[in-house]
């Protein structure tokens, strides 16, 4: 609740100094939300199942190793982040990890860095514990237990699948070059086709040994996951348009990209194809292909809030005229 308040309220700085949709960002954060409260009574259903499961097989003490590994990885993640200025709101917990909700405007050097610090930090402890094992032989199981976990981790969160760190990072350098629409959905085919294939392989080693049913667990954690990542898209989507005006205004110079759009096209699909980092001149032309109108971003934001996003190009341009 606290989180949202800070949300509402930075949304109306936002829309009073620089006259932005922000009562739409603000719908779609609070839509987000309500769908992450839906996805985290799930999560306290599937916490007990995989705690019941561990411990049935025996694996209560690995569970417990690689979930402090895991809380570790999210505190690099965390300490990276307010290293550059950022915020830490909170932090998710579910059966697979933690997720820390980190709020700034970093550029996407930045962002990268953020992503690889988890996987840096249990490579790091993967270092450490093998200097340990190696030099107190009395507590090598245990330190080689610990070596193995976050080794395993470090590869693992790696892997080009969302809410992964190598899924993100993927996203970032996709949004880059193909804008966050584009990049959304390529990201989530991979996640889907991987996600199926750790479900597949953990149904088929589950006849072998229980304890490789957290690969199903697994795969159904990163579908769950894919649902809640479509709106957090939305979310950045209308926050990079909203930073876009300030950090143009402050560079005074800024990079642009034009679109042709026929005037049937609805004004609201015009929004999924801008481009990260980008500033958009829409031109829109007639059946004939002739240009009736220019538009830029700006415009097509206070027509959206205005009107509707369903309202097509030739309805926007009788209503501007």
């Amino acid at each position: 609740m606290i989180l949202l308040n800070k949300m509402k309220a930075l949304v109306k700085k936002i829309e009073m100094d620089f006259l932005m949709p922000g009562k739409l960002w603000c719908v779609l954060y609070h839509n987000f939300s309500q769908q992450q409260s839906r996805l985290q009574n799930h999560f306290v259903i599937l916490f007990l199942i995989t705690i019941t499961i561990m411990v049935i097989c025996g694996y209560a003490k690995e569970y417990c190793m690689a979930y402090l590994s895991m809380l570790l990885h999210e505190l690099g993640h965390t300490f990276t982040a307010a290293f550059f200025g950022n915020s830490v709101n909170f932090i998710k917990i579910s059966p697979f990890g933690f997720k820390a909700e980190i709020e700034g405007k970093n550029i996407i050097t930045e962002r990268l860095i953020i992503y690889l610090c988890g996987p840096l930090t249990n490579i790091l402890l993967f270092l450490i514990s093998v200097i340990i094992a190696s030099t107190f032989p009395y507590h090598k199981s245990i330190f080689t237990l610990i070596a193995y976990l976050n080794i395993c981790l470090a590869v693992f969160n790696l892997l080009p699948v969302m809410p992964l760190d190598g899924g993100r990072i993927i996203f970032e350098l996709a949004c880059a070059r193909l804008g966050s629409y584009k990049a959304h959905k390529y990201i989530c085919y991979v996640s889907y086709v991987l996600s199926v294939f750790f479900i597949i392989v953990g149904c088929v080693l589950v006849s072998y040994n229980m304890a490789n049913f957290c690969l199903v667990l697994i795969g159904i954690f990163i579908l769950g996951e894919l649902k809640s990542f479509k709106r957090e898209v939305a979310i950045m989507n209308m926050k990079d348009v909203i930073y876009r005006r300030s950090r143009l205004l402050k560079k005074g110079i800024y990079p642009a990209r034009d679109l042709v759009v026929v005037k049937t096209m609805r004004m609201g699909d015009i929004i999924r194809n801008l481009d990260f980092d980008r500033f958009h001149i829409i031109h829109v032309l007639d059946e004939d292909l002739k240009l009736l109108k220019v538009f830029t971003e700006q415009d097509i934001m206070d027509g959206v809030v205005k009107h509707s996003g369903d309202m097509t190009f030739e309805e926007f341009i009788m209503t501007d005229e």
